[in-house]
């Protein structure tokens, strides 16, 4: 909603739109860093989007990135 939209802070958008320039081309990178700026922009999100989060991102592979989708669209993980 309109209303929950702020200014992100610089220190999570900055370095990911710069991650952004080196991943942009990997679907699975982009759209972390694409929800991760997304959430820094919503006040009720905002408090999840540390700063940190864009340097675990930046040290993922494709394939990795598709492992943490997977996790979080499973409610059940096997040890």
């Amino acid at each position: 909603p309109q209303e929950r939209i702020t200014t992100p802070p610089i220190e999570v958008v900055g370095p990911a739109i710069e991650s952004l320039r080196f991943t942009g081309h990997q679907e699975d990178l982009r759209n972390l860093f694409a929800n991760l700026i997304a959430n820094s922009m919503d006040l009720a999100t905002l408090k999840n989007s540390h700063p940190g989060f864009v340097e675990i991102i930046k040290n993922l592979s494709s394939e990795e990135a598709k492992i943490l989708k997977l996790f979080s669209k499973t409610q059940v993980m096997p040890l």
